[in-house]
C-alpha cells in the first residue's frame, strides 16, 4: 500500500500538494517562486520545522493562485480626473486594491480547500507560526489610522472565521470592536456582509467586485455623510465650530432632531433617524459602542451596548459613528490608499523568509540539494541493440537466480493428501499407524507486487568505469523486469537540471528503453536527493515489496544526508541495496549501506552480486 509516512515527507508532500494544483514542485537553488509550471522552493534542510511549515503553505498559497487566480480580472485604474470634490479617486484604488489582494486569498484559500481539504489544516498551521513570529500581524488598535482598522477587519474577520485561521479570531473581533467605534454601525453592517459574500465568490472577478463594494461603502459617507441630527436638521460636517456642534448635540439629546433626506428611504451610511435611538441604528447623539469617554465613563445605549462619548474627530478612535465630521475624516482617510504597513497578500514575506530560513541551513547534514517532482526523462541516446547483446545473457543469468528465490519464498506450508503424483519418502513409516496422506502438495502463493527503483550513479568520478555502470544497470533492470508483478524504474545521477533524470518510468520496461541510456560520466554525487527521487516512487506505489538499488563507485556529496534518507527508508518496509563499481567502492560503500551492497567487476559478474547483496532482502514478505 502507499506509504502515508514518506509521503508526509516534506518534498514528497509538497509535490504531492503541487500535482493537486496542477503543478510540478522543485527544490533547488536560492530563491522561492512560482513560473505558471512550478512551485519552487530553495535547497535547505528539510527537517526544519519552521522551514517546513512555510514551505507547505507556500506551495498551497503560491499553487493556489497559479490554479485559482486569473491576473485578467484583478482590479483595474481608474481613467479620468485624478481627483473628485471628496476624495481622490487614484488613491482610493490604492483601498481597493489591498482589499481585493486581502479577499482574493481568501477566495482563493477556500478553493484550494475545497479540492484537497487537508489544505484547511496546513495553512492554519502556517498562520499560527506566523502569529508567532515578528513583523507578520498585528492587532488593531484605537492609535491605528482608520484605513489599518479597515484592513485589519478584512484579514482578520476572512482569514479567522471564513478560513478557520483561528489564531486570528482575538484579533478580528478586536478589529471589529475598532471599526464599529469609527463608522456607523449600518456601515459595519454592509461591510460584514459584504466580506462574508466571497464565501461564495467563484472567480478573481468576484474578489474585484466586493473590494469595489466595500470601497464604495466608504466613498458613501463622504457623498451622503451621516446628519447629526441638530434642531433644523442641517448637518455640522460644513465647518461648524465646536460650540454649534454642542447645541446640536444637545437638541439631538433632546429629540428635537429631523429625519434627513435618505433618498427614498435607501440604506444611507447615517442612522437614518436622527430622533429615535431605539430604532437599532445608532445613537442620535453619535455615541458609539465600547468606547469611553475622558473621565473613563461609559454610557450605554437603549441596546444594552456601551457608547463611547469622545469628541476627538481625528482620533482613530473616532468620536463616534453619528459625528458627521469625525465619520467623514475617517472615510476620507480609509481611501486614503496609504501604505499602513498591513501585509494583504503574504506571499512576497514568505517567500523573503524560505528564502533567509534555507540560506541559513542549506550546508547542513541534513540539507537537500535538488528535487523534482516530475524529473526529465535523459536525452543523451545509445544504440539499444549494442547494449542489449552486452548483458542480455548477464540478466537472464541474473533473473534465473532471482527467481528462484522468489519462487521458494512463494510457496504456502506444505500440506499432505491421501492421493497424488508425488510420495513423501520421510511418511512412508506412517502407514504402519494407519497414516495414508502421504502425497505432497505444495500450491505457489500469488506472485507479490514489487516495485524496484535502480539508481545509475553518473558523476565525474565514475569516468571510464561509467560504461560498466550502465552496463550493469541495463541488465539489473531487464533481471528485475521479468519478476512476475514487478515495476521497474531507473534513474540517473546526477541529471543536468535537477537531481535526477529518467531512464525508465514506472509502468516501462528497461528493454524497451535501453535508447536513452546513452550515459557520460559528469558531475557530483548527491545520492541523498536521488533516493528522495526514489523514495517518491516508493510512497505513492501500492506493492508490498519495495527496493532501491543503487550503483554507485563510492561517497556520496553528504553523506549524513544519504544515511538519512536511507534509514527513514528502511523504516517504512523499503530495502535499499548497493552495487559497487570500481576500486573506491569498496572503501566507501560500507559507511553507507552497512552490510547491504556487493561488488561488480564485470557485467558477468551481476547475477551472483545481485543474488548476494538481495539474497536476505527481497525475501523478506511485506508485512
Amino acid at each position: 500500500m502507499a506509504n502515508q509516512v514518506l509521503a508526509k515527507s516534506l518534498p514528497i508532500l509538497c509535490g504531492m500538494l503541487a500535482r493537486k494544483l496542477n503543478l510540478r514542485f522543485r527544490m533547488s537553488g536560492a530563491r522561492a517562486y512560482t513560473d505558471f509550471e512550478s512551485v519552487v522552493i530553495p535547497a535547505a534542510d528539510i527537517n526544519d520545522p519552521d522551514f517546513a511549515v512555510r514551505a507547505i503553505g507556500f506551495t498551497l498559497h503560491e499553487g493556489g493562485h497559479n490554479r485559482f487566480t486569473d491576473p485578467s480580472l484583478r482590479p483595474t485604474p481608474p481613467d479620468g480626473k485624478a481627483s473628485q470634490s471628496a476624495f481622490d479617486v487614484h488613491a482610493a484604488f490604492g483601498t481597493t486594491w489591498w482589499l481585493y489582494q486581502a479577499l482574493e486569498d481568501v477566495r482563493m484559500e477556500t478553493q484550494v480547500m475545497r479540492l484537497y481539504p487537508g489544505a484547511r489544516k496546513h495553512l492554519a498551521r502556517l498562520v499560527q507560526n506566523l502569529v508567532d513570529g515578528e513583523g507578520w500581524f498585528e492587532p488593531a488598535t484605537n492609535e491605528d489610522s482608520p484605513l489599518s482598522i479597515l484592513q485589519a477587519y478584512v484579514l482578520y474577520r476572512g482569514r479567522g472565521e471564513i478560513l478557520g485561521q483561528h489564531a486570528l479570531l482575538d484579533w478580528a473581533q478586536g478589529a471589529k470592536d475598532q471599526l464599529e467605534a469609527v463608522l456607523p454601525q449600518s456601515t459595519c453592517d454592509a461591510i460584514e456582509k459584504a466580506l462574508f459574500s466571497i464565501e461564495q465568490a467563484e472567480s478573481t472577478a468576484d474578489s474585484a467586485r466586493i473590494a469595489g463594494e466595500i470601497t464604495d461603502l466608504v466613498k458613501d459617507l463622504l457623498e451622503e455623510p451621516p446628519e447629526d441630527n441638530n434642531q433644523d436638521g442641517s448637518s455640522s460636517g460644513d465647518g461648524s465650530d465646536a460650540s454649534d456642534q454642542d447645541s446640536d448635540q444637545s437638541e439631538a439629546d433632546s429629540g428635537q432632531g429631523t429625519q434627513s433626506d435618505t433618498n427614498d428611504g435607501g440604506n444611507d451610511a447615517s442612522s437614518g433617524d436622527g430622533a429615535d435611538s431605539s430604532s437599532g441604528n445608532q445613537p442620535a447623539d453619535g455615541s458609539q459602542a465600547g468606547k469611553a469617554d475622558e473621565d473613563g465613563q461609559v454610557s450605554t445605549s437603549s441596546s444594552g451596548k456601551p457608547e463611547d462619548q469622545s469628541s476627538d474627530p481625528g482620533g482613530a478612535g473616532g468620536t463616534g459613528a453619528g459625528d458627521g465630521q469625525a465619520v467623514a475624516k475617517a472615510a476620507a482617510q480609509m481611501l486614503s490608499g496609504e501604505d499602513t504597513g498591513r501585509i494583504a497578500d503574504i506571499s512576497d514575506k514568505l517567500q523573503e523568509e524560505i528564502q533567509e530560513i534555507a540560506q541559513n541551513g542549506r550546508y547542513s547534514d541534513n540539507s537537500l540539494g535538488a528535487y523534482d517532482s516530475d524529473p526529465e526523462v535523459a536525452t543523451d541516446t545509445a544504440d539499444p541493440g549494442e547494449i542489449r547483446r552486452g548483458v542480455d545473457a548477464a540478466a537472464r543469468a541474473a533473473y534465473v537466480r532471482l527467481i528462484g528465490l522468489l519462487e521458494a519464498q512463494n510457496l504456502d506450508d506444505t500440506r499432505f493428501e491421501t492421493d497424488g503424483i508425488e510420495i513423501e519418502p520421510e511418511r512412508v513409516h506412517r502407514l504402519l499407524a494407519g497414516e495414508i496422506d502421504l502425497f505432497r502438495e505444495e500450491d505457489p502463493a500469488p506472485a507479490v507486487n514489487t516495485a524496484v527503483h535502480v539508481l545509475l550513479d553518473r558523476s565525474g568520478s565514475m569516468g571510464h568505469e561509467v560504461d560498466l555502470a550502465v552496463k550493469t544497470t541495463a541488465a539489473a533492470g531487464m533481471a528485475l523486469e521479468r519478476i512476475p508483478d514487478a515495476e521497474v524504474a531507473v534513474s540517473l545521477f546526477p541529471g543536468r537540471s535537477g537531481a535526477t533524470e529518467v531512464l525508465t518510468r514506472p509502468g516501462e520496461r528497461p528493454s524497451r528503453t535501453l535508447r536513452r541510456y546513452g550515459v557520460h560520466a559528469s558531475g557530483g554525487t548527491p545520492m541523498a536527493d536521488a533516493l528522495w527521487a526514489a523514495a517518491t516512487q516508493m510512497a505513492w506505489s501500492d506493492a508490498e515489496r519495495k527496493l532501491v538499488v543503487v550503483i554507485t563507485d563510492g561517497m556520496p556529496n553528504r553523506l549524513e544526508a544519504t544515511r538519512d534518507v536511507i534509514a527513514r527508508l528502511r523504516r517504512e518496509n523499503v530495502e535499499v541495496i548497493a552495487l559497487g563499481i570500481g576500486s573506491d567502492a569498496r572503501s566507501g560503500l560500507p559507511s553507507v549501506f552497512d552490510r547491504d551492497y556487493a561488488f561488480v567487476d564485470s557485467v558477468d559478474g551481476l547475477a551472483e552480486a545481485l543474488f548476494g547483496a538481495l539474497r536476505s532482502r527481497l525475501t523478506a514478505k511485506a508485512a
